[in-house]
């Protein structure tokens, strides 16, 4: 986004991440900046290794994973990918894609993006979180099915997220 930030050296820092660990993406922690505060949103404390299959399941309990911006990725995971357009939420329809074949993915709890929060935000208001609303349902149902036709076994978690979804909604 135009109005958020990179805190210095982060692209180096995920850099060494990646090629220290033999990794294929790296995620780390974000801050929610407000104008009078800011708040650091680390949700896995210290640095952790994980494969896909578990990737893809903490999708489904932690929003952070489907983020795009707080991640570097190899060029690799994202070939013949592309976005949809016309969605509020990109990155629900996209990010999870790199993660449906065999990858390494780390987790590290250094704040590397600075995320604007804006009362006056396009994304706050009211059509906005209508057509949020209709791209979250849209895109779970669509992932739920990309999911599980490249990853059978998480069945179970994917079918129990969509439910709780939709009994969420209801």
């Amino acid at each position: 986004d135009s109005d958020d930030y990179l805190e210095p050296n982060v692209y180096g820092y995920m850099m060494d991440i990646l090629r220290s660990e033999n990794a294929d993406a790296v995620q780390c922690a974000f801050r929610d900046v407000w104008k009078s505060r800011s708040q650091d949103c680390i949700i896995y404390p210290g640095r952790e290794t994980v494969d896909s299959d578990e990737y893809l399941r903490r999708l489904t309990v932690d929003f952070s994973c489907a983020l795009l911006w707080n991640k570097l990725y190899r060029r690799e995971l994202y070939e013949g990918v592309f976005f949809e357009e016309g969605h509020k939420i990109d990155d629900e329809y996209f990010t999870y894609q790199g993660f449906l074949k065999d990858r390494k993915i780390v987790f590290d709890d250094r704040v590397v993006y600075n995320y604007r929060r804006r009362a006056s935000s396009v994304m706050s208001s009211p059509i906005a979180a209508y057509q949020r609303l209709q791209d979250k349902l849209d895109s779970m149902k669509k992932r739920r099915k990309l999911v599980l036709k490249h990853r059978p076994q998480l069945r179970k978690v994917y079918d129990q997220y969509y439910l709780d979804a939709l009994w969420c909604l209801a």
